[in-house]
């Protein structure tokens, strides 16, 4: 006959193990879900950063939308930092493990890009693509900066 304590204490590590792959499946979806979901935002960002570029460059005579671009990349911009929650690291993304060992450099740098982005929207409210221009640049810059030390090169 078996023991009965050995018996319940191997039935109480199989649910515990259980458990655990069920616990860290579950993490590895929301992982995945968070860098899908990180990844629309950006391309999101990125679509209203090429189209204040296309009116800036005279490529499209839409100077008057530059302030609802602005106004979307204000917006996205704000969102930032909570796209990169610890552990969201893994998997398919070009996010770099610096975001998560130099957060508040991170932070930082996700902070100018909103004070960029709020400056271009107020400047865009002008209409005056003189004045847009170097703001745009400077939105440029600051989305550049988080892009060389957070983001990994993209595969070709």
């Amino acid at each position: 006959m078996s023991n009965p304590t050995k018996r319940g204490s191997v039935v109480v590590l199989t649910v515990g193990a259980i458990c655990l792959g069920i616990t860290a499946g579950r993490a590895q979806d929301a992982a995945e879900g968070i860098i899908k979901y990180r990844r629309n935002v950006m391309k999101s960002h990125a679509a209203h950063i090429g189209a204040i570029g296309g009116i800036v460059k005279g490529q499209v005579p839409y100077t008057g939308h530059v302030a609802v671009h602005a106004s979307a990349l204000q917006g996205t911009s704000k969102l930032i930092l909570q796209l990169f929650p610890e552990g969201s690291g893994i998997g398919e993304t070009r996010a770099k493990p610096e975001i998560w060992q130099r957060w508040s450099e991170f932070e930082q740098a996700a902070k100018r890009l909103q004070r960029e982005t709020a400056k271009l929207v107020q400047i865009a409210e002008s209409g005056d693509i003189k004045q847009i221009t170097p703001q745009f640049i400077a939105v440029g810059k600051a989305c550049g900066g988080c892009h060389k030390a957070f983001r990994k090169r993209k595969r070709r």
